[in-house]
This record gives structure tokens, sequence and C-alpha cells, in this order.
């Protein structure tokens, strides 16, 4: 379940100002952002560094990233389905960078490959979908929204307003400032949908949770934007009710 979202909705305070480069589902995180970087850290909010690629390991190719083909997505993902029990603890990983920010990578979960520098291919289990979840957010670091949509947004109709609303819009998310992983719950899941949150943490110490819809289509996990463009967030002011993980960790 769901930890209750703190009363201070971060859309509700005057200071909360979108940052006017971002569009739909990337606004949201720039709306927060834009705050906890000129902001003090929220009273007892877990205290993580930012988000880095651990000793050893390689990023992601994100430089000079190419425009995604019009279908987006993999030809085909080889990777085995795990257990169908969502997680309850910080799931083995090891840290790459996307863009800015820290993504979890695991032989066994994935990613197995990139396309266009986005890494794709995951499990087709919760450990997937969660880590196919903080693969879109870290993307968004690396590249202007309508890439990110093509090759890591599901194919539905809002998918296709929010590339045609975001074309020609070069901002990135991380022009906002770094921001890391600090947690997250899953709310439910089955084989083809998940709903999970992911807590995004600033250098600063302010978090926010982020519900993100994962759905299963053409062989691999991908980000469904919400009807209206914008999803569910909330500031949070701790990591009470959700699992503490990120590079940090």
């Amino acid at each position: 379940m769901f930890r209750q979202p703190s009363d201070r909705s971060p859309f509700s305070q005057r200071r909360f100002v979108i940052a006017a480069g971002f569009v739909l589902v990337l606004a949201a995180l720039a709306v927060v952002l834009v705050v906890t970087r000129g902001g003090a850290a929220r009273p007892g909010a877990a205290q993580t560094k930012a988000a880095g690629a651990a000793p050893g390991q390689r990023s992601s190719p994100t430089a000079g990233i190419r425009a995604p083909s019009a279908t987006g997505g993999p030809d085909h993902c080889d990777l085995s389905a795990g257990a169908e029990t969502v997680p309850t603890a910080p799931p083995a990983a090891h840290w790459t960078l996307v863009g800015s920010m820290a993504i979890p990578t695991s032989a066994r979960v994935g990613p197995e490959r990139h396309v266009d520098g986005f890494p794709v291919c995951y499990a087709h289990d919760p450990d997937g979908a969660l880590f196919a979840a903080v693969a879109f957010w870290a993307a968004a670091t690396a590249a202007p929204p309508a890439r990110v949509y093509r090759v890591l947004a599901a194919n539905t109709p809002t998918r296709a307003q929010a590339i045609a609303s975001a074309s020609g819009d070069q901002s990135r998310l991380s022009d906002s400032g770094q921001v890391s992983l600090a947690g997250f719950t899953f709310a439910s899941y089955n084989p083809r949908a998940a709903s999970v949150a992911i807590v995004l943490q600033s250098t600063q110490g302010a978090m926010v949770a982020v519900t993100c819809t994962m759905v299963w289509q053409a062989g691999d996990w991908h980000y469904e934007i919400p009807p209206g463009g914008t999803p569910p967030a909330s500031q949070v002011d701790g990591l009470g009710g959700y699992v503490a993980w990120g590079a940090a960790s």
C-alpha cells in the first residue's frame, strides 16, 4: 500500500513554478526540482548523495542520442521472468549513469540492451517493471522529452499527443538540477501492468514520490503517460512506507 502523501502537495504551493521548457510528465518533476534546488531539506528527509555510477561501472551511451524510430522499443527481449511477488527489500543491482541519474542494472533483470542510447529489455516481472520505471525518469535527464516518449512510453493516444506537444523542446530534466533515486513501493502488480511509486530526491534532501504505471507492451515494460499528461506526485517527509533504495544506499 502507498504511504499517505503529505497534505502539502508540491502543486498547491505558490513557490512551485513549472519550468517553461517541460511538458506533461517531465513538467511535473521539473516543478519539484526547481523548488528543491533553492529550498532547505524537509524535516526527516533521508539524506543521500547525488546518484552516480559505482566504481568500475560503465555509463550508458547517452551522448549524441539519435532520434529513435517511430515505433520505438526493442525488437525482442530474451530475459526470463522471475518471481511474481513484488519486492519489499532493495533488489540487488549495480548502478550506472543515464544522463545525470544512476539506474539499477542486473544481468537477470536488465536492461538487456539499449535502443538509441536508452536502456530497454527488462524481465517480465515486478523487478523488471521497477527497473524500467527508474530508467524512464533517468532518461529524462539525458534527452529531450519527445525522444524519451518515443522509445520508453507505452503506445497510447496520450503518447502521440505528448510527442506532438514536445516536438522542438530540447529541455532535459537535468536542466533543473540533479536528482537521485531514494526509494519505492508498489501499489499493485500483474503481468500486464504495475503501479509503483518512485521516490526521487534532490541534492538538498527534499523528496517527491511520483506514481508510475508501467505496462507490458511489445515485449517490454513501458511508462504509461496518464490521460491528463501529469502523473500523481506528492512531496514526502521521509521514507516511512517506502523501501529505501538507490546508488548511495
